[in-house]
């Protein structure tokens, strides 16, 4: 695609350049990336990250500096109020964690179990969202568990899990 719009002429006559820089997928990390891209490589849009705490960042940084940042899979609701900077190209946690739920309970699943990643933002949103549409819509949380990732081990939560008698997981 660069290739195709930069022999086109570019963008407003100007050859387009994608520089790439590594974030390490932390938030501290994110927010030092995007701040070299602006102040020192001084670009005039910022591409990625996917994750919402990350992006979330970078949202920041772009915002100060007036340029857009768009993100293809930053989901969390509340990185719009960021400012008019801050640009998604996919679903919100809310409407997915609605459309989950709805799902489970257009199949006649009310009796519903969660597994919930506890040290994961994105697990726990989607989550908090499904459970609100789910109990509004007659589903019932009859279990809630969790983890966190790198565990290895669920037994005792599949066990409290079973033992609720869930129609889903």
């Amino acid at each position: 695609a660069l290739e195709e719009v930069n022999a086109a002429g570019g963008l407003l006559g100007k050859k387009v350049e994608i520089l790439v820089e590594d974030d390490a997928s932390t938030p501290e990390r994110s927010k030092t990336v995007a701040e070299k891209l602006v102040n020192e490589m001084q670009v005039v849009a910022l591409l990625g990250e996917v994750s919402s705490g990350n992006t979330k960042m970078g949202a920041e940084v772009a915002q100060k500096a007036g340029i857009p940042l768009i993100s293809s899979a930053s989901t969390r609701v509340d990185l719009a109020d960021i400012g008019e900077s801050f640009n998604r190209v996919c679903y919100t946690d809310d409407f997915q964690g609605a459309a989950c739920a709805r799902f489970a309970l257009d199949r006649g699943w009310r009796k519903i179990a969660l597994l919930i990643d506890r040290k994961n933002p994105y697990a726990e949103g989607l989550a908090d969202n499904f459970k609100t549409y789910a109990t509004r819509h007659g589903g019932q949380i009859v279990e809630e568990q969790y983890y966190q990732r790198g565990d290895v081990e669920f037994q005792s939560q599949l066990v409290k899990i079973k033992a609720a008698k869930p129609d889903v997981i």
